[in-house]
């Protein structure tokens, strides 16, 4: 599944003073947005601007990564969503704890 991935989605996080932001990730080139004052603004323009793009949500405020971290991050949480194993909190998957074997 994730080979089909273009390389264009959209990351939504939080922001450090309480807002919401977003960032269009297209190819190599990262455009960033916000903050804004609620999730759901984030989301309604999210889905007004970007129908048909992959989306993913960050849990933590990633603002001040740079662009090429919320690259890398947004797109491991694309690969863990559409992946059959579960990612652990160091960032490894963990098939023991799935499966019941490795």
């Amino acid at each position: 599944m994730y080979s089909q991935h273009t390389g264009h989605s959209v990351i939504l996080f939080p922001a450090s003073d309480g807002g919401w932001c977003f960032a269009e990730v297209d190819g190599a080139s990262v455009y960033r947005f916000g903050p804004f004052d609620s999730h759901q603004a984030v989301d309604e323009l999210i889905s007004v601007l970007f129908p048909d793009v992959l989306k993913v949500e960050l849990s933590d405020a990633s603002e001040l990564l740079d662009d090429n971290a919320l690259m890398i991050r947004g797109n491991a949480e694309l690969m863990a969503k559409n992946s059959s194993t579960r990612p652990r909190q160091d960032g490894a998957t963990d098939r023991l704890a799935e499966t019941g074997s490795i």
